[in-house]
């Protein structure tokens, strides 16, 4: 979704590159050009006017309509732009850019007219070079706006694409317990594991088909502390599961990676979000089998992923007919 916002320029760059297209464009059509003197240097200073309004006017829409209207995204996205951005600064710097694209317009008609109207070609130049002043004086006024878009927009690229209208489970548990290669048996992803806790940087986000049922899963890193003391994937990971998930799978590690007591104590603040928790089991193939049992007493949970993949598919059947 975000990672298709264009990059944004200085504002310098937009005016010259105005300036350098309407010479150019005027050089080419000199020649063809016809009546007076005047009328042709009034016909070049006109034209050079209108091409340099255009081009403005069109690059400040193109960064417009590039940005998503914030109050009408999905509110895990609304979320996530007010958590890490200043929302006030970004409306605002959104804001410039749509007042230069105005004010360009309005002056670009204005010293179209006077130059139509210059009685002779200094006149007419002079109308030009000083609208050339006040375009190049807009663009500097919004330059540090422009430079707060592209950080907003650099940032946004990291943002998770979950879509919205698909039956989403989000996979959860501590660093390292086996929850993208769970992510990766029920959707045969590829997402990246490495050895080491806090291996996660993203959010993988992947898509499986069960039959005729499309399923989405996110996987999430373990939200360790508070929402303001999160990182930016664990803030993620929280309003993934807040806003987007039908379901939860909590991943347990019973070989201790992590003190269960301390794996407990997670699960319950996961379940404080309203929404099913499945508990699912990782690493049996290394976890003593009375261990497994044991545990088994105090939690309905899950150790194979086919039958987890039965489960899920159950729970959405039961969700579209509903």
């Amino acid at each position: 979704m975000f990672a298709n916002i264009p990059p944004l320029n200085e504002a310098k760059f937009y005016v010259d590159k105005a300036f350098r297209k309407a010479r150019t464009k005027v050089d080419e059509k000199r020649g063809s050009l016809s009546g007076t003197p005047s009328q042709k240097a009034r016909d070049m200073e006109g034209m050079r006017v209108s091409i340099v309004g255009d081009i403005l006017v069109d690059e400040c829409e193109r960064i417009l309509k590039s940005f998503p209207s914030i109050d009408s995204l999905p509110m895990i996205y609304q979320e996530l732009i007010k958590n890490n951005f200043d929302y006030g600064d970004l409306k605002k710097s959104l804001g410039a850019v749509n007042w230069a694209k105005d004010i360009t317009r309005d002056f670009q008609k204005e010293f179209s007219r006077r130059i139509h109207k210059a009685y002779d070609s200094n006149k007419a130049i002079q109308y030009r070079i000083e609208f050339y002043g006040k375009i190049a004086t807009i663009f500097r006024k919004i330059n540090k706006n422009l430079a707060y878009l592209e950080q907003v927009r650099y940032a946004m690229r990291d943002f998770p694409d979950i879509k919205q209208n698909v039956f989403t489970v989000c996979i959860t548990g501590f660093p390292n317990v086996g929850k993208s290669t769970l992510l990766n048996k029920l959707t045969g992803s590829k997402a990246e594991v490495d050895s080491y806790a806090f291996t996660t940087k993203r959010l993988n986000v992947a898509t499986g088909r069960f039959g005729i049922h499309k399923v989405q899963f996110v996987d999430t890193p373990g939200a360790l502390n508070r929402f303001e003391k999160m990182n930016t994937i664990e803030k993620q990971a929280y309003l993934a599961m807040k806003h987007s998930a039908d379901l939860i799978v909590y991943v347990f590690d019973l070989t201790e990676t992590y003190p269960i007591k301390d794996q407990m104590k997670l699960y319950e603040l996961i379940r404080e979000f309203g929404k099913k928790v499945l508990v699912y089991v990782s690493k049996t193939d290394v976890t003593e089998e009375e261990e497994v049992r044991s545990f088994g007493k105090k939690y309905d949970i899950i150790t194979d992923s086919e039958e987890l993949k039965k489960i899920i598919v159950e729970n959405l059947s039961q969700k579209t007919s509903s």
